[in-house]
């Protein structure tokens, strides 16, 4: 009955309360997962850095992440309403074009999406999508352009969520934390209520990955140049509002106030692979390689210290140490003579347990099974005798590498509609564009003048497979892929509905691919030959008419007549041509 009683931002801060604790075990989790991850010579090493001689966790990510996001994501946008609208298809190629320009200019793989991967993989990926307007804030170092659509990433510590909620749907609240300057909120005019908020010169917090990145700035006792506060933007979905708010103990007043003017999913997108039940925090890929990582760098460190011990050393007796040292002395091959052999002996000391090494390849075999069957689909090993096995392990290993790009391509398809969202919502947005049209480069631009239907007339999609870079090795076999299956068996089709292969043009784009950069110096395009079907050649006509008369340069007659009209006949396919008068 107190809670009901409290005041609403009171009842918001007991709830972000509540999911710190919730979520404080899978943060100090993530956190000694991140310290594996950077294997203590991250940061400078020293004695009490935890060896790892084989990182498992650093291979399964760079095994998993180039799969899932290497490139800004190919749009592919297609009429939804308004199909028969030729205005609205033809505007398609134009939004296209203004996704793709908007990707480039925030880098959206390179400072978000890859990031957010990365994340994912040890806990979360999260971002948040919206557009920079002249009121607005920009925080923790997002330099935003006023009037451009933006996707920041926001770290899993930073991340508030709704510990009631069953599912992200069922959320009631979203949020995160940052920090901005105590003067500039006290000066901007944006905030108000803000005079029990308490700066400090605070770096991070205590699960952040900088205390991992960072350990020895703490140290060193360096701070932020300026004093700073710390606030949340919490989402409401059902008020439709973003409000912000002081830390617990600092205020319990809303401090600001906007309306969501966005898609109805809210400005937060989460990627995530494997969900627990009536949960909203996921399971990580990198939960399942931690242990396994901990017992094959403890067993190989073990191992590695039982070899450096290891030291062959030879006996004698000590009645015989003049011979010892002449054999000691003596060369690789050379003669000496001894009282007995019996008074010298050779031992070695030390060296790892045999019975080590097959339990370390167990381990290591389970790694590899663990997640999309790292080994297989990284290329790193053959598992199977025979190449139909090898291949039924690589179809069922991209089968659930294909689950986890699938959930990534989801969660860019949402991103894009967002970042699409504000494109078409802003009156202000002009891009100047270029589009190709029947292969001549036509200067458009992208406005709202120029806009076409309304946002749900268009369907939004990611073309498959645009967000992993192929190195030009595996271009050229899709390439000759495309050739040999397709293009070459429909040839005769497309002669018939007069389509051709270029083959100059195809030459020179494989020799980019093979590397083959004087293509030019030897190939040239042969003289262009006549193409005209039927040339005109004269009938030597047979019958009456005299020697010479078979055409109309030595006059018209009956029979040159005739014969004309065959030959044009003949060109014109068999159809009759139409009836001529014969020339008086």
């Amino acid at each position: 009955m107190d809670n009901i009683k409290q005041k609403f931002p009171l009842r918001v801060q007991n709830a972000v309360r509540a999911w710190e604790r919730y979520t404080q075990n899978m943060r100090e989790c993530r956190k000694r997962m991140l310290e594996h991850y950077a294997a203590g010579w991250y940061r400078g090493g020293g004695g009490n850095r935890t060896p790892q001689p084989l990182n498992l966790i650093e291979r399964g990510i760079q095994i998993v992440a180039p799969f899932l996001v290497t490139n800004n994501p190919a749009v592919m946008i297609s009429p939804r309403r308004g199909i028969n609208s030729r205005n609205v298809r033809a505007f398609t190629k134009t939004l296209e074009l203004a996704l793709a320009h908007l990707f480039n200019e925030i880098r959206l793989a390179d400072y978000t999406l890859r990031p957010a991967v990365i994340d994912s993989l040890f806990s979360m990926g999260i971002t948040k999508t919206g557009i920079m307007q002249s009121h607005q804030v920009e925080i923790g170092g997002y330099l935003h352009d006023i009037g451009q659509p933006y996707c920041d990433k926001i770290d899993f510590d930073d991340y508030i969520g709704d510990v009631s909620a069953r599912n992200r749907q069922e959320m009631k609240m979203e949020g995160h934390k940052y920090r901005l300057r105590e003067e500039y909120v006290k000066t901007s005019g944006l905030y108000k209520n803000y005079d029990k908020l308490t700066p400090d010169l605070n770096l991070f917090g205590s699960t952040r990955p900088e205390t991992v990145g960072k350990v020895d700035v703490q140290e060193w006792d360096y701070n932020e140049l300026h004093p700073t506060v710390e606030l949340m933007d919490i989402w409401l979905p059902e008020e439709n509002l973003i409000i912000t708010l002081a830390p617990e103990g600092q205020g319990e007043k809303i401090i600001r106030e906007v309306e969501w003017d966005g898609p109805e999913e809210g400005p937060f997108d989460i990627l995530a692979y494997k969900c627990f039940p009536n949960s909203v925090i996921p399971i990580p890929p990198a939960y399942t390689w931690l242990d396994l990582n901990k017992m094959v760098n403890v067993l190989v460190s073990k191992m590695r210290d039982q070899a450096e011990r290891e030291k062959t050393v030879g006996l004698y007796n000590q009645g015989v140490a003049d011979e010892a040292e002449r054999i000691k002395n003596a060369s690789d091959g050379e003669m000496v003579g001894v009282s007995t052999t019996e008074a010298f002996k050779e031992l070695t000391f030390g060296g790892f347990n045999a019975q080590s090494f097959p339990f370390v390849q167990f381990l290591l075999a389970e790694h590899s099974k663990s997640g999309p069957n790292l080994e297989v689909i990284g290329g790193l090993s053959s598992q199977a005798q025979t190449l139909g096995q090898e291949q039924m392990l690589q179809s069922n290993a991209a089968r659930a590498l294909d689950d986890m790009v699938n959930q990534a391509y989801t969660f860019t398809q949402s991103i894009s509609r967002k970042l699409a969202w504000f494109l078409w919502s802003d009156p202000l947005i002009q891009i100047p564009l270029i589009k190709r049209v029947a292969g001549i480069d036509v200067p458009t631009e992208y406005s709202e003048e120029a806009r076409e239907g309304d946002f749900l007339d268009y369907a939004i999609d990611i073309v498959p497979f645009s967000m992993a870079r192929l190195n030009p090795e595996m271009k050229y076999q899709k390439l000759m892929q495309l050739i040999s299956q397709i293009v070459l068996p429909t040839a005769q089709i497309a002669a018939q509905q007069g389509s051709m292969l270029q083959v100059d043009g195809l030459v020179k784009y494989a020799a980019d691919y093979l590397g083959i950069t004087n293509i030019d110096e030897w190939w040239k395009s042969a003289i262009p030959q006549t193409t005209n079907m039927n040339p005109y050649q004269p009938n030597q006509m047979v019958g009456s008419i005299k020697s010479g008369q078979g055409d109309d340069r030595f006059g018209r007659t009956t029979a040159s007549q005739n014969a004309n009209m065959g030959q044009q006949q003949a060109r014109a396919g068999g159809q009759p041509s139409p009836p001529q008068k014969e020339r008086p």
